[in-house]
């Protein structure tokens, strides 16, 4: 147990500095949104406010998968077992995932389609595969639910 708790050491605080440098990417484009809102910036901007923040949705999503992730591994590495944190914070990310790929995917489509009444295909190669990534955690998941059942089961019939 002693060796799981140090291994997760590094990737904590890797998962701190994405985290960190997420946030300050976050507030930077808040920063220049607002700015350019109240007229500090000279920028013609042609889009609504609905439409920009939804061109944002995948990136909140995105870093709602990360939270999760380092949320287990901070209960991980206070002690908790892997029984306890695994099904439930998988199925957080793996439904971030899927989420910011269906919206990665489908809202420029969707956008396009409400400004200028065509219909345009997205192929967005690394939302597809974010997507696929997230339903193979589900999968996984589910195996590890089912896995937890076994043993349970097991037990009782020794």
């Amino acid at each position: 147990m002693l060796k799981i708790l140090e291994s997760l050491r590094l990737p904590l605080i890797a998962t701190n500095i994405v985290v960190a440098v997420l946030l300050i990417v976050i507030a930077t484009d808040l920063y220049s949104y607002v700015g350019v809102k109240l007229g500090l910036f000279d920028v013609l901007v042609t889009r609504s406010d609905a439409w920009l923040l939804a061109l944002r949705l995948p990136l909140w999503l995105y870093v709602a998968a990360i939270m999760f992730a380092r949320a287990a591994m901070k209960q991980i590495s206070k002690g908790e077992t892997l029984n306890q944190v695994l099904p439930s914070k998988m199925l957080g990310i793996g439904v971030m995932l899927i989420l910011g790929s269906v919206v990665s995917v489908f809202n420029p489509l969707i956008l396009k389609m409400v400004d200028e009444g065509e219909t345009v295909g997205n192929l967005d190669p690394a939302g597809i595969a974010t997507g696929i990534i997230g339903l193979l955690i589900l999968m996984v998941r589910n195996v590890v639910v089912d896995m937890q059942v076994a043993v349970r089961e097991v037990a009782e019939f020794i």
